[in-house]
């Protein structure tokens, strides 16, 4: 049976995919529409992630002096961030206040996807100014659990609307070959082929894996229980269910059926995903802002010592 959560982030992705079409259509100049884009996801994400989390867009920056490049959504935790870091027109944002970074692409090629993993090296490069940090993990039967934590960079993620090529299995080659010299992010949507890929675990850079989600009779069919694949006998072929417009993708059985795509249920996943890896994150609970400030930035005179001459 179609699951409440699922019908509805199915509609927030068709609400999605039609507002990007449209800005697409009338916005001529490729920076407007990537703009355009990030805000459409930032208010999906606005109201999916956690409220303990907040989203922005900026330059991440740690306290030996590196930065990363200017990332486009930038999800901190706003118990900590402090506000002295957003006071000009480009949000900076410390390292340790920083739980995950989304790099978000109107049109995935090789080249932008490469671009993606430079990217991601920027951030994956910076270092939090303590190697290790305590915190209690409380359960039923040991309210107090304190452990220690190796801090890391934060994690990173992709968002790709449309891509050069439709084919999943294509792309699960790119990536596999963009990741054998680069570090690809963490966990990649593209939204036109209906596919994740992702580590199964982020320690192990070789254990980059790829899913690609079909469409089942029961995504469709209200109080369905079935859940057969629906293919069809024609590649990027439109197919319609209770109103909705769906196509097929280019890859299906050995019989020449092709599976129809299913990009809510990948987004659902995707946000699903997201959302685990930022609770599991180790956050600081604190930040010391005068970690990033030179000694002789507050420098100063003791008034009764100075003279009046």
């Amino acid at each position: 049976m179609s699951s409440i959560l699922q019908t509805y982030y199915r509609g927030i992705l068709k609400r999605l995919k039609a507002e990007i079409d449209l800005l697409n259509d009338i916005i001529p100049h490729a920076t407007t529409k990537g703009t355009a884009n990030e805000e459409s996801l930032k208010q999906i994400l606005e109201n999916f992630i956690p409220k303990k989390y907040a989203i922005g867009s900026g330059i991440i920056i740690d306290s030996f002096g590196n930065r990363s490049k200017q990332i486009d959504i930038v999800i901190y935790d706003q118990n900590i961030y402090p506000n002295l870091f957003s006071q000009t027109s480009t949000s900076i944002f410390p390292v340790e206040t920083v739980i995950a970074t989304i790099e978000v692409k109107t049109f995935l090629d090789n080249s932008t996807l490469n671009l993606a993993a430079q990217n991601t090296k920027s951030i994956k490069d910076l270092k939090h100014y303590v190697e290790e940090i305590t915190l209690n993990q409380p359960d039923p039967k040991t309210p107090l659990n304190i452990k220690r934590f190796k801090t890391t960079p934060p994690l990173s993620f992709l968002f790709a609307f449309r891509s050069d090529s439709n084919n999943p299995k294509t792309w699960n080659k790119r990536f596999e070959n963009c990741n054998s010299t680069n570090i690809v992010p963490d966990i990649s949507y593209v939204m036109n082929i209906s596919s994740v890929f992702y580590y199964r675990d982020l320690s192990d850079r070789n254990s980059l894996s790829a899913s690609f989600f079909h469409l089942r009779e029961c995504d469709f069919k209200e109080g369905g229980l079935n859940t057969n694949r629906v293919r069809i006998d024609k590649k990027n072929e439109k197919f319609f269910a209770e109103g909705d417009s769906y196509e097929s993708s280019t890859v299906g059985e050995s019989d020449n059926m092709y599976y129809v795509q299913c990009p809510e249920r990948a987004f659902l996943a995707f946000l699903i995903q997201l959302v685990d890896l930022l609770d599991a994150y180790p956050r600081h609970t604190k930040f010391e802002i005068n970690k990033y400030l030179d000694d002789r930035f507050m420098e100063a005179k003791d008034i009764s010592l100075l003279s009046d001459n």
